[in-house]
This record gives structure tokens, sequence and C-alpha cells, in this order.
């Protein structure tokens, strides 16, 4: 399996999601995550595939932009007979790496309580088993320093200290678990082939699904050869997908949040206020509805205006531009028509069951790949995939039409904010239905942010319900300017930060999740415990204000108290 370790970072193979339902090509390169979930590797094509949407790995980027005091765990910590640290618990992040020799992380003995580290960016090493690419850190290269994985972005680390960083109370910082252990996944950049074909801006951040199902699957390995209950982390998002949990990561994720000693939290995403979502009812008596597009000046150096030319050689300049997909439920079937702002027109395509048209705009030199699924493998729903290259600056019309209508419902979804123009969004948003994926699956604790200065919902925070109606998020937590550590550098250097972000609501909740590990399975009290015994002990002891009814689509059903969550558990008689 060399080679097969090349081609998983190499620029020269394509990556496709598998599941058991698709055939097996004994020469293919291929990495098993689990749950009949995986990739295998193809050699580099003449474009970008879109043979199914499901087998295309979508892209995530990073859901960032006193606060353990305000979910009670400083009680917890403190109260006598509980007195959860995080003991023989571990915790496991997916995202930019760590500082790892930072004294924060260290226990109070002095030595590293980060057990072990993925570094996907790094070839020079020996891989996990079984996952082909990339070099794995043990404790002991940790120990000695010469440990790769380290975060030069700072997300990794800064959420890393939040859930289990050691107090400082010169600096009134803690942790919420400052005893657990750590292990990281440091993921690697995006195939450059996927972000051409999801036209994400060039200076984005950007991770593909598959590595994240794969460095699951590896802290799921690291918890079971410890035999540690996990808490897994996912602070990155995408709006990619029907925003129902009908997309591998997800799928695969909530397969994993079903085993026993293992929970996942997930962050509910920074869309809210971003303006890209679009909701839309269609009915029998209408021909059509508009949907409204606004598209920025970010990408005027790659348009002409009208009877401009442009010396533009094909070769060396890259499409910029934005996708978008329009999602819906059967039986409805929807097709499209778009007006340039010059007021040229694509005609509307009367969809079979896969149809994929490209069209040139003579005015300016836009180009829209429109790609028709009326059946999308996982979810069953009809899917409108459109990329807009290279568009020109103004106002474009959608025109959605509907046949065989039952609901009518449409959603549709441009690309998270850091993947896309800023100034390019509908002039008519809908901000419900905003959580990124994975955080629309129902078996995930999906959490949203609030500012617990002030009591008041996080703008930027992702709102519900999924986009099949499912109670989401679950539970709110603090987003708004929390302090944390940030990268350093400079050895027993620590140095504080304040950051605002869902992702940080994410690990205050997951630092809750490893308290009640602690007490159900470390110390017997619930030994089965898994994401949805959590789950459901959360929202007991959730914080409801009486001015709001519950659950709802911002705060789900209710700001986390786990200190409330342990007096129920006390008041009730559970043992």
């Amino acid at each position: 399996m060399a080679d097969c370790r090349e081609q998983a970072v190499s620029e020269d193979y394509f990556d496709y999601i598998f599941n058991r339902y698709f055939a097996e090509d004994g020469d293919l390169c291929r990495i098993v995550a689990g749950y009949g979930l995986g990739m295998e590797m193809r050699p580099r094509a003449e474009n970008a595939p879109f043979e199914s949407y499901f087998t295309l790995p979508k892209l995530y980027g990073l859901m960032d932009v006193q606060a353990a005091d305000s979910i009670g765990a400083l009680r917890v910590q403190r109260t006598e007979g509980l007195e959860l640290y995080g003991e023989g618990c571990l915790v496991g992040f997916i995202d930019t790496g760590i500082e790892y020799d930072n004294p924060v992380f260290t226990d109070d003995g002095g030595q590293t309580r980060v057990v072990s580290i993925w570094d996907q960016t790094d070839q020079s090493g020996k891989p996990p088993e079984g996952l082909f690419y990339g070099t794995e850190y043990t404790r002991e290269q940790i120990l000695q320093g010469t440990a790769g994985g380290r975060d030069e972005i700072g997300h990794g680390t800064y959420l890393t200290s939040i859930v289990a960083g050691r107090a400082d109370f010169a600096e009134e910082f803690t942790g919420i678990v400052p005893q657990a252990q750590i292990a990281m996944v440091k993921l690697k950049p995006a195939k450059q082939y996927l972000r051409n074909f999801f036209l994400v801006k060039e200076d984005a951040i950007a991770y593909q699904e598959t590595d994240i199902m794969f460095g699951a699957r590896y802290l799921l390995n690291v918890a079971r050869r410890l035999q540690m209950p996990l808490v897994i982390v996912i602070g990155v998002g995408s709006n990619s997908g029907p925003h129902t949990g009908a997309d591998a990561l997800s799928q695969f994720l909530s397969r994993a949040a079903e085993e026993v000693g293992v929970a996942v939290v997930c962050a509910a995403g920074n869309e809210g206020d971003k303006r890209h979502h679009f909701f839309g009812t269609l009915t029998d008596r209408q021909d059509y509805t508009d949907v409204e597009l606004r598209v920025g000046e970010g990408y005027d150096n790659a348009t002409a205006r009208p009877g401009e030319v442009v010396d533009m050689p094909e070769m060396n300049v890259p499409d910029t531009g934005f996708t978008l997909e329009l999602w819906g439920s059967p039986p409805d079937i929807y097709t499209v028509s778009i007006i340039s702002p010059e007021g040229e027109v694509v005609p509307r395509i009367f969809a079979t069951t896969e149809e994929s048209q490209t069209y040139d705009f003579i005015f300016n030199r836009t180009t829209i790949d429109v790609s028709y699924r009326l059946l999308e493998f996982l979810s069953g729903e009809q899917l409108i995939f459109m990329r807009f290259k290279n568009p020109t600056p103004g106002i474009w019309r959608l025109r959605v039409f509907g046949r065989n209508l039952l609901e009518g419902d449409f959603h549709i979804w441009l690309p998270i904010n850091d993947f896309i123009d800023s100034e390019t969004y509908f002039l008519e948003p809908d901000p419900d239905t905003t959580i990124t994926a994975p955080g629309n699956a129902e078996a995930l604790l999906t959490v949203s942010g609030y500012d617990s200065e002030t009591g008041s919902f996080f703008i930027e925070s992702g709102r519900g319900f999924a986009g099949n109606g499912e109670i989401k998020p679950d539970v709110a937590a603090p987003a708004v300017n929390v302090l944390g550590v940030q990268v350093s550098r400079l050895p027993e250097e620590v140095r504080y930060v304040r950051r605002s972000g869902t992702s940080i609501a994410a690990a205050l909740a997951a630092g809750a999740c490893v308290q009640l590990f602690e007490w159900g399975i470390v110390r017997g009290e619930l030994p089965t415990m898994r994401t949805v015994e959590i789950k459901n002990l959360l929202i007991r002891g959730a914080a409801r204000s009486t001015n709001q009814v519950y659950p709802n689509n911002e705060f789900g059903y209710g700001i986390i108290n786990i200190y409330a969550t342990f007096r129920a558990l006390i008041f009730s008689g559970e043992n």
C-alpha cells in the first residue's frame, strides 16, 4: 500500500467517497473509515468529476471568527462528591493541530496530557494503522518534543485550551476538564482540484470531508486502545448538502455516536446572519418564483463588461466564482432558469433523472454549469447544483419553476462565509435553517451560541431547525468574547486571546460531556452512557427563560447548565 500513501495527498489522484453499495475495483487504493464508508483514489481525469454528488468530498471551513462558570462547570469541579475534572477521559479534536508543549496542556507533575497526534500534513513518519497517509506521533515523541502536528493557525490550540486547559488563576482562566487526556488530528488542506470544483476563495482555509471522517476513525481507535470514554469535538462546518444529516460525514459521526462511551459534539456554525440561505414556496397556481442574488465586485477581475475585451489566458488564470445548491423533497420537481444582470437568460431545463448543461454568456465572461439530480443518493431529495464561474457583478435572478407539487417548499444555500466573496448574498434571505453540516444530524449534540454577558443570542450563530424539521440545535453555550490560549511559539509562555464563534460553544459543551462521562463511565454511575444519554441529561438541566417557548430554533432546549444537570440527577434518585 506504499503508493496509496502518496495518492492520498497527490493532486494526480481524485478522491471519491464510497459506501458498501458501490462496486469494488481491486486496482484502486481504498481507505476504509468504518460503518460501510471510506474513500477510493482514482487517477486524475480531465475535469473534476460530478458523476454522483454523494461521492464528491465536500469542503468544510473553521467555525470561528468566565465561560466555564457560565455553564456551571466550575461548580461541578468544586462540589464535594462531584469534583469532576475529566480524569480517565479522552477528548479528541479534528482541527488545525496543537501547540502540544504549551504548559496549559500538562498535568500537575508537568507531564503532557497530549497522548497522541495524527498529522495528516506530514508524510515523514509512520501513518496510523489502516489509514496510509500522514504521520502518527506517540506520547513519547510528544514528551521528547520531536512530534509534528504543530498548530500554525491557532484554532485547534485555542479550542483544546477551552476544554482541557490547566487553571491559570492569575488570568482567571481554566478549562472545563483540566485533567482530561487529549488527542489531536491535524487536518491536511483540501486537494486543489476540489477547491477549484467548488470555486473556493483562494485564501480560504478548507478541509475535505474524507479527511475529517478518517480523523474521527483515528480518535475512536485511540480511545479503544486506551480504554477511555471519548468526546469528539467538531469545530468545522459546511453548507453543502440538504441540511438533514444525509451526508457521508454526518452518517459516519452518527454511527460513532451510537457507541457506548462516545459523544460527538458539533458547532451550529456562524451562518445565521450571512444571508446565504433562501427558503421558497411554490403552489400549482404559480408559474414560478424569482430568487434575487447579489453578486459582489470580488469576482470583477475575472469578468468583462458589455463590449469590453479581456485578455485572460485560460490556462494561467483559475476560475473564480461560487456554487449554489437547490434542494427539494419528493414528489416535488423543480427546474430553474437563470437571468444575468444584463438580461441574458439561461433557458429552463426540463429535468430527467440526471441532466447537466453548461452555459456561456455573450455579454460577460460568466459560465454557469447546471446539474440536476432528481434523486440524490443518500437523502432521496432533488438537487440542482450550480457553478457560477467568473460571474459579472450585479443582481442575478434565479427563476424557480415547480411541477408535481405536494409541499412546494425548497431551500437554496450559498457556501459558508469563508469560501465566498462577502458581498455575494440573497436579497431576501432566510436566517433559519442555517446550521452547518454535520450539525443537522439527529444523533449528534449540536450547540448554538449566545453571549453570556447579555444573555442574548449570538447573531452569527446558525439557527434551526434542520431541513427536515428535526429539532436543532439541541442546546446553547457561550460563544462571544471567550478567553482561551493562543499559539505563542515561545517555550513556557502562555498567551491568551478572546474569540467568538460557535466552535467555542461546542468546545464548552464538550467539556460538560467529559464531566458526565467521568461521572457515568469512569466512576460507574451510568456505564452504558452514549451521546443520546448525554444529550438528554444536558437538556434536563438546561436553563430556560420564561419569555421563550422551547424547543426553539435558536437555543434549542435551552442553555447548558451542567451543575443543574447533576442536581436533577441527584434529586431524581438516579444513580
